[in-house]
């Protein structure tokens, strides 16, 4: 449907709640609705997020792109650090999933505000590595020509090896 409609919704369901919930529309490739579920229930200025559930709820669901939503009980709909960062964090863990945040809505008590009206989250660098990484290697793998068994790769020694990855 449009976006106006998609706000409604979730504002009708999220918004009465005397703590902060956070939720997801699971969508098809026509970005036709799947699912809505209710993740994450926190307290009344905080809820946890964890990005491995939510893409295992996407892929339960066989969900190509998703919406996420949470309230904010006090009422005011604006986007706090935390609400970008954890968009940032979701957006880069679905895209190496090959499933798309289309958006993420803080409702309070206006309208409903969209992160992705408003040039939220950026990619990170990690997350357009990988991507750029992952395709040829799932289209190698995809391949007739490829092996069936999986070819050995030996690895650098330890301190050659890079340190942690950071993502953010």
């Amino acid at each position: 449907e449009s976006p106006d409609v998609t706000e409604q919704y979730l504002k009708s369901v999220l918004r009465d709640h005397p703590h902060e919930v956070f939720a997801c529309l699971f969508l098809d490739t026509r970005h036709r609705v799947i699912a809505f579920e209710e993740l994450f229930h926190g307290t009344i200025d905080g809820a946890t997020v964890y990005p491995r559930v939510v893409a295992e709820k996407a892929l339960r669901h066989g969900a190509a792109a998703l919406i996420a939503a949470h309230n904010h009980p006090s009422g005011v709909s604006e986007p706090s650090l935390a609400d970008q960062a954890i968009t940032r964090r979701l957006k880069d863990a679905l895209a190496l999933l090959d499933i798309r945040l289309l958006d993420h809505f803080v409702i309070g008590d206006g309208r409903p505000v969209s992160m992705a009206a408003r040039g939220m989250p950026k990619t990170t660098q990690l997350a357009s590595f990988c991507a750029s990484v992952q395709a040829p290697l799932l289209r190698m793998a995809s391949s007739p020509w490829a092996p069936s068994a999986p070819i050995p790769v030996r690895m650098a020694p330890t301190a050659l090896r890079p340190a942690v990855w950071a993502t953010e």
